[in-house]
């Protein structure tokens, strides 16, 4: 049983990696366009269809699958650190 528990969370890291990026990619480019374009250019229709629509896609729908899923292994204790570094748990 255990064995396939692994296999099954080792087969789940490329598409967990790619979550984690990509929805890192939405964050970043979200942040360095809120700080670095002007307020005018962002609140344009242009500017709101494509890089305000593809910004939040990236960062909210692809990054939503990375909650645990039920069940799920868990690597020593980095769930346990991240839970009580965001405040959650304790």
């Amino acid at each position: 049983m255990e064995l396939w528990r692994t296999l099954k969370y080792t087969l789940s890291l490329p598409e967990r990696t790619l979550r984690s990026v990509s929805a890192a990619v939405g964050g970043v480019s979200r942040f360095l366009t809120d700080s670095l374009l002007p307020t005018s250019l962002r609140g344009t229709t242009f500017y709101q269809v494509f890089l305000g629509n593809t910004q939040r896609f990236l960062a909210e729908s692809i990054g939503k699958g990375l909650e645990k899923p039920h069940g799920s292994l868990t690597l020593g204790g980095a769930s346990s650190v991240a839970s009580a570094s965001c405040g959650e748990g304790s």
